[in-house]
């Protein structure tokens, strides 16, 4: 039997639908002795927008294609077509090319699910659907047809035409449910995961379902039989459809088929409680493999490989990692500088096997339409196990880098999009990651005698720094030089003892002394003094701006991810600043102030430096004095207010939200900045009624403000690690939105890492009660704490918040860019909405907009200001 090479063209290689396809598809290439070689086509920069493929991978290599949805555009395929080799379409049709078409009956499937509803008595029927997909359309049609054949007239205003991403259906649900009084009695829905994304909504809303409104999907997938109430749906043969294309091809390569042939499989209605009615179908739908449960032992298994991966995937300089995935093989290839010809041109840069098969040479150029090495990839296709080559374009916010090929088995783990989807953006992440730390020149001070030299770093220690220090103003006296002291104190270091181990702290001490040490090289001397705490001296400085730069890399260079035994961990510091002779003339004080300086950068928000000044003697007896002023202030709660800082949508320019920021002007010392008394309140144990005070008033306000200019607004507010810990919290929350009459959904609690990684599994409980009353979840001051991967993915998010400390000094040309693009590019691949905190210009703004960051909030737009004047300002119109 010839063995021939199909080439598939397809948006995922996993999840339902193409899942089951692609499993359908395997199958029969193992009977028919084909190789398979799946490109994936889907390009996604941002949750709104898609961009199209149009690269010619793969072109000379196969034999035929398989083009599974619409996977290409029209063009695409008249190019593809115009090479002369047979293809096969399933689920979509082009009509000005020949090729032949397996479909399932969309439209008879949809004709018979309408017609249940109007035997069920119902004559006032909805439609919602993005009719712009030719599947969706075909099933419209359908929709049409079973009203027309009962003698219903079609009305334009029960059809609903939504976008295609999940969020749409979300925002028409909530506003369709919102009125009075609804137009129809029942729905049909352009696939399940939409149909049931309004059912949800409307549930909450306290619709009865059927009674209210029945509901009808369409796919048969495993969420239509795990939503409440079961969904009545279409099952689509989709299995089948895989198999069907590989037969049609193999007829049409051996001679024995024409080109061109629409093959159409039936649908079947299935009936389940989401209308009642007739007999409920019990029978299990064998069309689709992806969405069957993971069991215990098989989810630990993935998790424990992925972290594997991650964490290898940051130490390799190869592909090492992918021993950790379902892929035995795979070549990493970049666009290459040189044209091919008419082509561009890819360059292998890197190569692995597990099993020791051949290997493209690295450094070994190819004309894109003679990628991948197909002679060399080792695709096994018989009985006992059907393998592929998955092709899929490395990408990020930033750049096109050009493709990673894998080969390994079509299995459980990738139809369940466990171990390929996710390899693209993770490995562009690195890419980047790796050229914002190549550029960094390692310098290393001068190590001198072991018994200066601090045991766990390496550093110079507590007396060799005193000593060098007196020595150092010595010599500044004679030449009248100036010295700089840095005292440097890592933020939250306790967090990272107490959750992960003293061990994985002296790590990450370890790796916070070597990144001062490479930033100072020898133009100082570094020493840990003791605990997170180091000391730096600058002798002989000619200009403030050496030490203001050399703080900024530090920072930089603290936030970057590094890897300690599989969590991503950003470490943060507050620094301060003091100067020889401006603030002393001995070593006890100048470090003194330096470490008061050091103190009130983290009162201002950490992750900052601030220099010595007279009026920062902040001493004990006036922390007495506002501790005391405190206590009466919560007394009566009179002195404290609210001020709101407008959040915008950077693409559309509209405002989107806000946050609610405590105030506090004290009678007799006037306003007190929340740096210092926000900080004194967790400490003396009042921040939980202060915190109940903040929630009640900001639903109040919010409340307020719907009832005026109508809903869609959401209003932030900021919780602390100790009323998470209140034993009653999500009952006094509830409390409090029943209170005020707010729609929970329209709530946003603003935590910090600090406050997610304090007790993870309590945390974890309190804020899963709290997303099950609707109330989304934020990570505010992202990458200033010891976020990781891992966390980021077992917390329950919707939103995290890039920290003003990246936004300050980001600019053309600054690295600020680089790190902040990797941090919007991991939130887009978790899915997650971004907002960028401390926009101050213009062109900070645009930046973040050209990185498809979501939102953006700061002076540029608004200071916090006070209910008054914000409805003034943005409210009014």
């Amino acid at each position: 039997m010839k063995e021939w090479t199909i080439g598939i063209l397809t948006p995922y290689m996993d999840s339902f639908f193409f899942g089951d396809v692609i499993y359908g598809i395997a199958q029969r290439a193992a009977y028919h002795n084909n190789k398979l070689m799946s490109i994936v086509t889907a390009i996604h920069y941002s949750t709104d927008k898609e961009y199209e493929f149009n690269f010619r991978v793969g072109w000379d290599m196969v034999d035929a294609w398989i083009v599974i949805s619409e996977a290409v555009n029209e063009d695409y395929m008249q190019q593809l077509a115009q090479t002369g080799k047979p293809i096969v379409t399933i689920s979509t049709e082009f009509p000005n090319i020949e090729a032949s078409s397996i479909k399932s009956d969309n439209r008879a499937g949809m004709a018979e699910a309408t017609k249940h509803l109007i035997e069920l008595g119902h004559t006032r029927i909805a439609f919602i659907g993005d009719l712009t997909n030719r599947d969706f359309y075909e099933r419209f049609q359908g929709y049409k047809d079973a009203l027309e054949q009962s003698g219903i007239p079609y009305d334009e205003s029960l059809t609903y035409r939504i976008g295609s991403f999940y969020r749409d259906t979300v925002n028409w649900a909530e506003k369709m449910s919102a009125q009075n009084e609804l137009p129809f009695t029942a729905l049909v829905g352009q696939a399940d995961i939409y149909t049931i994304k309004a059912m949800e909504v409307f549930r909450r809303q306290g619709y009865r379902i059927p009674e209210d409104i029945a509901f009808v999907g369409y796919d048969d997938s495993g969420l239509a039989t795990k939503c409440k109430p079961k969904l009545t749906t279409v099952r689509q043969p989709i299995i089948s459809l895989g198999m069907q294309a590989i037969d049609q091809v193999n007829l049409i390569l051996s001679g024995r088929s024409e080109r061109a042939e629409s093959i159409v499989l039936p649908s079947n209605l299935i009936i389940r409680e989401s209308t009642a009615g007739r007999l409920i179908d019990k029978t299990s739908n064998d069309q689709t493999l992806t969405t069957a449960d993971l069991d215990g032992h098989q989810l630990g298994s993935i998790i424990e490989s992925h972290h594997l991966m991650i964490q290898n995937m940051f130490k390799s300089n190869g592909l090492s990692w992918l021993k950790w995935t379902n892929q035995h093989w795979g070549c990493l290839s970049l666009w290459s500088q040189a044209k091919l010809g008419a082509s561009r041109g890819l360059m292998i840069s890197q190569a692995y096997s597990s099993k020791d098969d051949k290997l493209p040479q690295v450094g070994a150029e190819f004309r894109e339409e003679q990628f991948p090495p197909l002679d060399l990839m080792p695709v096994k296709s018989d009985p006992s196990g059907v393998e592929i080559a998955i092709v899929q374009l490395i990408y990020s916010e930033a750049q096109q880098y050009g493709f990673i090929v894998t080969v390994g088995p079509v299995n459980d783990r990738l139809l369940r999009c466990v171990d390929t989807r996710q390899l693209p953006p993770m490995i562009a992440i690195m890419n980047e990651h790796q050229m914002l730390v190549s550029d960094l020149k390692a310098r290393e001070a001068s190590i001198h005698q072991l018994a200066y030299n601090d045991h766990l770093t390496g550093l110079a220690n507590r007396r060799f720094f005193y000593e060098k220090l007196d020595e150092v103003i010595q010599i500044a006296e004679v030449q009248k030089n100036r010295v700089a002291i840095l005292v440097i104190d890592l933020d939250h270091f306790k967090v990272v003892n107490d959750s992960l181990g003293h061990d994985k702290g002296d790590e990450l001490l370890c790796h916070a002394a070597k990144v001062i040490r490479e930033q100072v090289g020898d133009r100082g001397v570094v020493a840990r003094i003791g605990g997170d705490e180091f000391m730096v001296i600058i002798p002989n400085v000619g200009h403030k701006g050496e030490i203001d730069e050399l703080c900024v890399r530090i920072h930089l260079e603290l936030r970057k991810p590094t890897m300690i035994d599989g969590n991503e961990l950003f470490a943060a510091a507050s620094v301060g600043v003091s100067w020889y002779p401006d603030h002393g003339l001995n070593s006890s004080e100048l470090v003194k102030m330096a470490d008061n300086a050091m103190y009130l950068a983290k009162q201002l928000g950490r992750s900052r430096t601030e220099t010595y000044s007279t009026n920062m003697d902040f001493g004990m007896n006036d922390r007495l004095t506002i501790s005391n002023k405190l206590r009466r202030a919560v007394e009566s709660m009179d002195s404290f207010s609210l001020h709101y800082q407008p959040q915008v949508d950077l693409n559309a320019g509209m405002l989107v939200g806000m946050e609610a920021l405590l105030r506090w002007d004290n009678p007799t010392t006037g306003g007190i900045t929340p740096d210092v008394f926000i900080p004194l309140a967790e400490t003396i144990g009042l921040i939980v009624p202060i915190g109940y005070w903040v929630l009640r008033e900001a639903c109040s306000q919010l409340k307020a403000w719907e009832d005026k200019v109508g809903d869609g607004l959401v209003m932030s507010v900021n919780l602390s690690a100790k009323q998470l810990q209140q034993p009653d919290f999500v009952e006094m929350v509830g409390q409090i939105i029943e209170e005020s009459g707010v729609d929970p959904t329209h709530l946003c609690f603003e935590i910090t890492e600090t406050t997610a990684l304090g007790d993870m599994g309590h945390v974890l409980s309190i804020l899963n009660q709290l997303l099950n009353r609707g109330i989304h979840i934020a990570l505010d001051d992202f990458g200033t704490g010891y976020s990781s991967l891992s966390v980021l993915n077992q917390l329950p998010l919707r939103t995290i918040k890039i920290d003003r400390s990246f936004i300050r000094d980001m600019h053309a040309g600054s690295d600020h860019i680089a790190i902040v693009t990797a941090i919007v590019a991991m939130a887009k691949s978790l899915k997650l909405h971004v907002i960028a905190e401390g926009v101050e210009t213009e062109e900070q703004k645009q930046i973040l907009k050209d990185m498809n960051c979501d939102a953006y909030q700061g002076f540029l737009l608004s200071r916090p200001i006070p209910a008054e004047q914000f409805e003034d300002k943005f409210l009014s119109h």
